[in-house]
């Protein structure tokens, strides 16, 4: 298992993403292909759960959070 780990750690993937969809839970998931590993982790992980969670912020606390996820790179 250590070893085959570190085998996947010292790759350098092309693109990030997988062949089909997933769930987190019951939250759908999306593995669409990304050129980076941010956006891929911004686009496919991060922004879906923001959206989702949306209703419970107030305004200040969404503005933050965009700014978070718009520095992800």
């Amino acid at each position: 298992l250590g070893r085959e780990l570190a085998f996947l750690h010292r790759s350098a993937p092309q693109r990030f993403g997988f062949a089909r969809d997933n769930y987190v839970g019951t939250i759908p998931q999306t593995n669409a292909a990304h050129d980076d590993w941010a956006s891929f982790y911004r686009d496919a992980r991060i922004l879906p759960l923001v959206r989702r969670s949306e209703r419970l912020f107030d305004s200040g606390d969404r503005r933050v959070l965009g700014e978070l996820v718009d520095r992800i790179e």
